[in-house]
């Protein structure tokens, strides 16, 4: 029933209006923690891999006799593959988590200038500020750091699905490496 009703046709109280519009801004800052945590949790998990994979990785390509190239060589270029794939999965982490200029409706910045000096012009204009102009201008202010705040986080997406395919496609080394040290003992 509520999708039939165009959008001219709602009216919401100004306050309401204002009330979900923050709620709308502060799932996107849940949002962008959540990517946080993400994206912080794939730098781990590929910096373990990598540094696992590369250790235990060479230390098991040394007991390969050197007569085995047709068995060292594809271990070592798995091996340098799974390396590579970790550490660009690392980057795209890395580039998922690092700092960004989220917006803010109102911050200290409006009311104090570059010199630590108030500005006492903006602070009298929202004393005297009108409950209609004050929740008109949070409307705007909200609107603006939504728009903001859901550009940043879809750039922290996407760069935490490039990570996540990359980390995939270097677990997926994994057996392949694994099966090429065990037929290492079983080939003449």
């Amino acid at each position: 029933m509520f999708l039939s009703i165009k959008y001219s046709q709602i009216q919401m109280p100004e306050e309401e209006f204002v009330a979900e519009l923050k709620d709308a801004y502060t799932k996107e800052l849940d949002i962008k923690s959540k990517l946080d945590t993400k994206s912080n949790s794939m730098i781990s998990m590929s910096g373990t891999i990598a540094t696992l994979f590369m250790g235990f990785g060479a230390f098991l390509i040394k007991d390969i006799p050197l007569s085995k190239l047709e068995i060292i060589i594809p271990a070592t270029i798995i091996l340098m593959a799974e390396v590579i794939l970790t550490t660009l999965t690392i980057r795209y982490s890395i580039g998922a988590y690092k700092l960004r200029e989220y917006y803010y409706p109102l911050t200290h910045d409006k009311f104090i200038d570059k010199n630590d000096k108030y500005n006492e012009e903006m602070i009298e204009t929202f004393q005297n500020a009108t409950k209609k102009e004050f929740n008109e201008h949070l409307i705007k202010e909200y609107l603006k750091g939504i728009k903001s705040n859901v550009i940043q986080n879809n750039d922290k997406t996407d760069k935490i699905n490039h990570a996540q395919k990359i980390f995939l496609i270097a677990l997926s080394l994994i057996p392949v490496f694994s099966l090429l040290i065990i037929s290492s003992k079983f080939v003449p």
